[in-house]
């Protein structure tokens, strides 16, 4: 097995000149979109970043310390599959004058449909990108509704969140609105960060064995029913109640029992 592989975000940003104009504090990477491609080359070439597991879009309009110079962002994750370890998370920015970013289709093909998905919803190009169609949506939809200033078909307000939906301006959890939010008691010994899921109960094999003969009499009891009416539909129930799931007992019939037998 692999040994986990340690990032050294320094390394990283050095890699190539001019790639990596900032550092987030969770260690993700703001990358220049203009060296998205080089960068992304030597991620999969020289670093052994072969797996761009997933792309995504953000529209940061309105948002606290962006401006329409670097309101869109695409974000990537690409992971080793040969070194192992957490990902290598890429932020690209894109102004609203012209959101695009370069296709990386060419270095990690499975950014495909993703990219295309972005463009959809997003409004965001990919040039280099061969197919950039519509994925989701038809072709001459009228805009991109993921995007925070798309107007619906009724729209209230000239950006999201509506304030009518959101008076706070930003969303709140439903179990945080509720009146019993916090209406919940646990006992005094109960931690929820040492709590361990129990352990998967499962039948033995000796009592597999006992459901499989109980169910396979039900089965036969249910046909036998069908065909000899409800004085015997009511004899098979009492006979099954009595019998239950893995229970050794060998009652047939009308056979010490005290039910008259099914008449044939």
């Amino acid at each position: 097995m692999a040994e986990a592989r340690t990032i050294d975000s320094a390394d990283l940003t050095n890699a190539v000149p001019g790639a990596v104009t900032a550092t987030l504090p969770n260690g993700d990477l703001v990358v220049a979109r203009e060296k998205l491609i080089e960068f992304s080359t030597y991620l999969r070439d020289k670093a052994g970043y072969d797996y761009l597991s997933n792309v995504t879009g953000v529209d940061y309009l309105g948002y606290k310390g962006r401006t329409e110079a670097d309101r869109f962002e695409v974000v990537y994750h690409v992971f080793s599959t040969r070194q192992g370890g957490g990902p290598v998370t890429m932020h690209v920015r894109a102004p609203a004058s012209d959101p695009s970013v370069p296709s990386v289709i060419s270095v990690w093909p499975g950014t495909d449909l993703q990219e295309r998905e972005i463009w959809d919803l997003y409004g965001i190009r990919f040039p280099g990108h061969p197919n950039l169609r519509r994925i989701l949506l038809w072709e001459g939809f009228d805009g991109h509704p993921m995007r925070k200033d798309w107007k619906e078909a009724y729209f209230e307000d000239d950006k999201k969140p509506f304030k009518s939906r959101h008076p706070d301006g930003h969303h709140t959890w439903a179990e945080t609105r509720t009146p019993w939010a916090h209406n919940v008691a646990y006992a005094s010994d109960f931690d929820p960060q040492e709590w361990l899921q129990p352990a998967t109960q499962f039948r033995t094999g000796d009592q597999r064995r006992g459901w499989t003969k109980w169910s396979r009499r039900r089965h036969e009891d249910r046909a036998h029913c069908g065909q000899h009416g409800a004085a015997a539909s009511e004899h098979s129930w009492r006979l099954s109640h009595a019998r239950g799931p893995g229970r050794r007992n060998h009652h047939r019939a009308g056979a010490g029992d005290g039910l008259p037998a099914p008449q044939s």
